[in-house]
């Protein structure tokens, strides 16, 4: 019998519904605007259509889903993760209460209104202005906290047909009865000729739909509400019309909520209209500004105020940062910087300062106190043997990036020995290449330099073991027969032995090789690392320094899964073909070892001239191009292959960093896809890494009037550079002509 059998029975309706509702309901739309329409398309989440919900009502962080339906192959299972109703739950407190008005909707201590667009344009020029029909209202600074709402069902197509043979054949009649009367029905005329041309669509495989479109504004008040709606409503010019409901918005308003089953404008009457499938586009918010990503490093797009997220945090990103002098890149790269640091992510970063030392980031890295060092070559040293912490590893995975790190060496010391030059003979540098990887084998064998290492990392930085620490001065040491247990010794042996240990001792007595064969006089395992390249006088010493800085950048992705490696003022260091070599090898293979390369050039010339160019373009696919010299154009066209009607407004004196908005202006490439962004630094930021002459100047001071605190002293400077900034304003605009002296000349 049928006794008991309720529950199955209910649990098959609610099946079968759901899969009438996924096959019949979700799989046509899908096909409709991915496949048809080529847009790209996901479906939410549970928890993400939950969030968006709980955002409608609080905010506060969002609770866990309280109940879900899953629907696989296996059936229809239910979770229940609470037995409270979901809509109790979203009213979390007596601010996500809606309070209901004949004009607005009160909720979260906001005023919202509802206005409905009942009727389209005549028409779009073309296909893009018809997709953007709605998007360039809702990218005006003066439309925000404004929601647009669009609800598409297929109509009956018998229905639709029937109704434009009815108003056809009413057509035909006016404009027979007017010719009766030997007048012309203009209107009658026209309605015949839409008429005739949307059936003449359906019968070519055009579909009706349903649309109606919702926007729901929001304000602090009535009064601003009002003069909101007044203002959204200007921008859609007849014949297009839009209206404010003022009778039941809150029945509306329940309508846009994803959990309400009702549809959009469907009842107590139809207020819906019914469009043929080329229309209908223009009236759905399809168009927006394109994010890169969902999270990262924020920008502001020009068009339309929305956030692009650039992340090269979570994802494997290089990146390359184009723009002139007192274009903004310093200060948008330690944007960058700032929150890969509050990620725990370390950074290497190559600089090259001025002749005192100092540079955008020196003040910025002494603000980090220990998480934080700067390596001056006149005033540190670096250690170029020192090991990589590779705690936390297992024992296998230490053994083989411990590999990795001697292979390193081995490549560093050829170098060192037989410099840039490829003019050696095969057999000699063959040999060269084994005498070192022997004597680096038996160093790290050696129990003395195993102790010595333990102990100086034990210890730490300004220990005396920590002075004791191997380094290339001791390596020397084991570069001889007996160290080496080479049984038979020939000529060769011999010549390329003393060769080993001539470059090598007159390395570490140079100034430059002094910088990385003593101990490290900072901690090399501080998140950032910043090294400051300063009279360099050949190729040798810049190579030299970027083996250092490599080592440094290895040591930290051998550590660390994650790792970014910055190099500002790049077209200076590409002058040296080593360092462009580098460069390039980590732009190539840093992948695999989790490293983001950045650079920070003014223009694609000196970069597309070194050796490594190819690597270097091919590998970093996202750019951010500030302002540019008007002879640096051509250089983004035939280099970067930039059309030249969108990289000229870099170009333009009007892309200059806007003091009075304290945003500087970037055009974003995304593998191709152009979008005009803004940064906004926060003003801390902007004071610690702000560059030119009055600004350092101002920055020093606070830092002495405040020597103990670092917070204030930043506090000070940034007061004072901000009062800088509002003086410059002024005085730019007590310059520009009076618009009533002008008329008063030209009368």
């Amino acid at each position: 019998g049928f006794i008991g059998k309720l529950d199955e029975y209910e649990k098959q309706q609610i099946e079968r519904v759901i899969e009438i509702a996924f096959n019949n309901g979700y799989q046509f739309w899908e096909r409709l605007l991915s496949n048809q329409m080529g847009l790209s398309i996901r479906p939410l989440s549970a928890q993400e259509s939950w969030n968006y919900v709980w955002q409608r009502f609080n905010d506060t962080p969002p609770r866990s889903v309280p109940q879900l339906l899953s629907l696989t192959e296996a059936g229809v299972t239910e979770e229940v993760y609470s037995e409270i109703h979901p809509v109790s739950l979203l009213m979390e407190d007596y601010t996500a209460i809606p309070f209901a008005d004949r004009r607005w909707i009160n909720l979260k201590e906001k005023y919202t209104a509802v206005m409905l667009f009942l009727d389209k344009p005549e028409g779009w020029r073309n296909k893009e202005s018809q997709m953007r029909y709605l998007w360039q209202v809702m990218a005006k600074d003066e439309v925000y906290d404004t929601d647009c709402f669009c609800e598409i069902s297929k109509a009956n197509i018998k229905t639709v047909t029937s109704k434009m043979h009815s108003l056809t054949k009413q057509a035909n009649v006016s404009s027979k009865y007017a010719e009766e009367k030997n007048t012309i029905n203009v209107k009658a005329q026209l309605n015949i000729q839409k008429n005739v041309e949307a059936q003449a669509a359906i019968y070519e495989g055009a579909v009706p739909f349903n649309v109606s479109v919702v926007f729901l504004v929001h304000r602090d008040s009535p009064q601003d509400l009002d003069q909101a709606c007044y203002t959204l409503k200007s921008y859609f010019p007849p014949p297009a019309w839009m209206v404010r409901e003022t009778e039941y918005p809150w029945k509306i308003w329940l309508e846009t909520l994803p959990i309400s089953w009702s549809r959009l404008l469907m009842s107590p009457f139809k207020r819906s209209h019914t469009y043929l499938s080329h229309i209908a586009p223009g009236l759905m918010p399809v168009v927006k500004t394109r994010t890169v990503d969902r999270t990262g490093f924020e920008l502001i797009s020009a068009e339309g105020g929305t956030p692009v997220f650039i992340d090269l945090f979570k994802q494997h990103k290089n990146l390359g940062i184009f723009g002139t002098t007192r274009s903004g890149k310093s200060v948008l790269a330690s944007g960058i910087i700032t929150q890969a640091l509050a990620h725990g992510i370390p950074i290497s970063a190559m600089d090259y300062p001025k002749p005192d030392g100092s540079s955008t980031f020196s003040d910025y890295t002494a603000f980090l106190g220990d998480k934080g060092a700067y390596f001056d070559i006149g005033r540190e040293a670096v250690n170029l043997f020192e090991l990589p912490n590779l705690k936390g590893l297992d024992a296998k995975l230490q053994q083989e990036r411990l590999t990795e790190y001697k292979e390193f060496l081995v490549e560093a010391l050829m170098l060192m020995v037989l410099g840039s030059t490829t003019f050696h003979d095969r057999t000699y540098t063959d040999n060269i290449r084994a005498m070192l990887s022997l004597a680096i084998k038996a160093f790290f064998d050696d129990d003395q330099i195993h102790d010595r290492y333990v102990a100086a990392n034990i210890n730490g930085l300004d220990s005396q073991e920590w002075q004791l620490m191997p380094t290339l001065a001791d390596f020397i040491d084991f570069c001889s027969l007996e160290r080496l247990r080479v049984t038979s010794v020939s000529g060769d042996i011999l010549q390329g032995l003393d060769q080993v240990k001539l470059r090598l001792r007159y390395w570490i007595n140079s100034r430059v090789g002094k910088a990385i064969s003593r101990p490290s006089t900072f901690r090399s395992d501080a998140q950032l690392l910043v090294f400051a390249l300063r009279n360099i006088s050949s190729d040798e010493d810049a190579a030299l320094l970027s083996l250092g800085i490599y080592s440094a950048a290895l040591r930290r992705s051998l550590a660390s899964p994650v790792s970014i490696f910055f190099i500002d003022e790049s077209p200076i260091l590409f002058q040296y073909n080593s360092i462009a070599e580098l460069i390039g090898r980590l732009c190539a293979n840093g992948a695999k070892a989790g490293i983001r390369v950045i650079l920070s050039a003014q223009d694609p010339d000196t970069i597309s001239k070194s050796p490594s160019a190819a690597k270097i373009f091919q590998n970093i696919t996202t750019r951010l191009v500030g302002r540019i010299q008007p002879t640096a154009v051509d250089s983004f066209v035939n280099i970067l292959k930039y059309p030249s009607e969108i990289i000229n407004k870099n170009a333009t004196e009007g892309f200059f960093p806007k003091q009075e908005g304290m945003y500087s202006q970037w055009l974003l490439d995304d593998n191709g896809i152009y979008t005009y962004c803004r940064f906004y630094p926060g003003s801390a930021l902007l004071t610690a890494v702000a560059n030119n002459p009055e600004e350092s100047a101002i920055r020093q001071t606070a830092m002495r009037l405040h020597p103990q605190d670092k917070i204030m002293a930043m506090h000070y400077a940034s007061k004072k550079m901000a009062e800088m900034r509002n003086s410059e304003v002024q005085v730019v605009t007590s310059k520009l002509p009076d618009p009533r002296a002008e008329v008063g000349l030209q009368n």
